[in-house]
């Protein structure tokens, strides 16, 4: 697949309703391989921070983020 090929495919997912529906509840998810991950990014992050402004970069949904960002952190993704 070209470059824009795939730029467009990714583009057109995001205008299907039940795929952006599927994502966010995955992405919300907190079980399985997910509660894992969520948790191994939140707290590394919490572990290596060295005071309370933090990039994500790659922000994606902010699954990491979130929670920091609850706890007082300021984030910029």
């Amino acid at each position: 697949m070209e470059n824009k090929q795939l730029i467009d495919w990714k583009t057109d997912a995001w205008k299907n309703h039940d795929m952006v529906a599927w994502y966010a509840k995955r992405m919300e998810e907190n079980t399985g391989s997910n509660r894992l991950k969520n948790r191994i990014e939140t707290e590394l992050c919490e572990r290596f921070v060295t005071g309370t402004e933090l990039l994500d970069v790659g922000i994606g949904t902010g699954r990491a983020s979130l929670p920091l960002a609850r706890k007082g952190f300021k984030l910029t993704g």
